[in-house]
């Protein structure tokens, strides 16, 4: 859950303290919750004595997005759906936005917020997918469904799931309705985690197909297969295109000299921007200088950022033959940007992006040098870690862990393409990866399968010398795969 924050300026009419409406009754004492910029801004209020929920639409269109948010709302209201009541839709008294007031569930919490705070595979997970999935069916048994099925849109209230945003509510097609409600039901179980889905899709299903008073159940090869087209989807909207524009999560500036992403937190660290300070933070490398990249530390505190320590990856052109060729190519450290938020959106612990630098030409549409930076993570690499671990039960532990990395990498189709020990830091006990400029997201499970057992082949290389934990990740790894295709091919199993 987004922590409430002072109430951002929308447009020079709008104050910050407070909204009148065109009824002449005033919104105050805001505090953004979620902000989409340009679009809109959910705040939470005080109205005519209450605890609301305010959602203020500006820009060319709000008038049509906040229609079709009162409309969706009313669908669920008119179907007894439990969503959050209306209890004012017009405009501002300056007729510069529009704006939905909704009750606020005293009691309720975001159902985005205490799943990420639940164990993985736990018995709680398990209970709240249970929940949604029955919800979801409700929704279809009403002829309804949800076009943007994220945890972030459900309240929950006890055992009482309250559906949110009724802008994604839409009426079920005349036909090939089960089509658009398996694929909706797959959208949702997108959401949970593969090495979760993998356990419980069977009891899933027969969840929704009970509620659906359904005879007979969906093949569990399709369900599984339609839930990888929309996690694939999903991810490459997310990390292929959005966090290259302006959105929620990430603020762009470019120009015909330079292009510039830089995550919000950091968004307003000017020094990350500054091309020349990069370069001389590299002079002497703290980590590594080839040919193809230098890494380093950022050489300046971040203040305001509790002098967090910035890594600087700069990849390199090595002639001119080589920055003509890469010219035309998605930049390395674009890769790297986008693969940072993909593994995020996925699940899987990685680094914390900071910001993407890329220098252009020919009217900003070639690339030259990039830089990619990230939080540094001050942890031992895996090698070091058992190295210096003598505990058995830590060691078996993170043996476990890591085997449960590679089988989710696998499930989710990812080879990461370079697997030696140095990219692999060790946080808590999990592992974290690190190095992201090779690694691919397949659509062709083949393709994966070989992949994967390359990056197989390359990690157990890293124990070759000590045959004691060479044979302990073997032994872990046929366990934890259900699959063992890409262990025969890695040679493991």
């Amino acid at each position: 859950m987004i922590t409430p924050k002072a109430f951002p300026i929308l447009h020079d009419n709008l104050s910050p303290e407070s909204v009148t409406l065109i009824d002449g009754s005033q919104l105050i004492g805001l505090q953004a919750v979620r902000k989409v910029p340009g679009k809109r801004v959910v705040c939470r209020a005080t109205w005519n004595g209450h605890d609301v929920y305010a959602k203020i639409f500006i820009g060319n269109d709000a008038e049509k997005y906040a229609l079709r948010d009162k409309q969706g709302i009313q669908q669920l209201t008119n179907m007894k759906i439990p969503t959050p009541e209306l209890l004012f839709y017009g405009k501002a008294r300056d007729h510069l936005s529009y704006i939905l007031i909704l009750e606020a569930i005293a009691e309720s919490e975001n159902i985005e917020s205490i799943w990420h705070n639940l164990p993985l595979a736990s018995s709680q997970r398990l209970q709240i997918a249970t929940d949604l999935v029955f919800e979801v069916a409700r929704h279809h048994n009403a002829g309804l469904y949800q076009t943007d099925l994220y945890f972030k849109n459900f309240l929950q209230e006890g055992r009482l799931i309250y559906t949110l945003d009724g802008d994604g509510i839409r009426s079920l097609p005349r036909f090939n309705d089960g089509q658009t409600c398996l694929r909706n039901l797959a959208a949702l179980l997108s959401k949970l985690d593969v090495l979760e889905i993998e356990k419980w899709l069977v009891q899933l299903l027969k969840g929704y197909g009970k509620a659906r008073r359904w005879t007979t159940l969906p093949r569990l090869d399709l369900v599984k297969h339609l839930i990888n087209l929309q996690r694939h989807k999903t991810a490459r909207n997310y990390a292929d295109k959005k966090v290259f524009r302006t959105c929620t999560d990430v603020q762009v500036n470019a120009n015909a000299n330079q292009y510039f992403a830089v995550t919000r937190l950091y968004s307003d660290a000017t020094e990350l921007s500054d091309v020349s300070q990069l370069d001389e933070s590299l002079q002497v490398p703290d980590f590594k200088k080839g040919n193809t990249c230098t890494v380093g530390l950022l050489k300046t505190t971040l203040a305001t950022y509790d002098a967090q320590k910035i890594v600087i990856k700069r990849y390199n052109v090595k002639s001119l033959w080589h920055g003509v060729m890469r010219s035309f190519r998605k930049t390395r450290a674009a890769i790297s940007w986008a693969n940072a938020y993909r593994l995020k959106l996925l699940g899987i612990a990685t680094i914390q992006p900071v910001s993407l630098l890329e220098e252009r030409f020919f009217f900003g549409k070639l690339s030259r040098r990039s830089y990619f930076l990230s939080e540094f993570i001050d942890a031992p690499n895996v090698d070091e870690y058992f190295a210096n671990e003598h505990d058995k039960a830590k060691r078996a532990e993170l043996v476990k862990h890591i085997a449960e990395l590679f089988y989710r990498l696998y499930l989710l189709k990812i080879s990461h393409g370079d697997m030696k020990a140095s990219n692999l830091k060790i946080v808590d006990n999990q592992p974290v990866l690190l190095d992201l400029d090779s690694m691919k997201h397949h659509r062709l499970g083949l393709l994966a399968k070989y992949r994967h057992a390359r990056d197989l082949q390359r990690f157990m290389h890293n124990w070759q010398s000590d045959e004691s934990l060479s044979n302990a990740f073997k032994k872990v790894f046929k366990l934890v795969y259900v699959d063992h295709a890409p262990l025969k091919l890695a040679q493991i199993d």
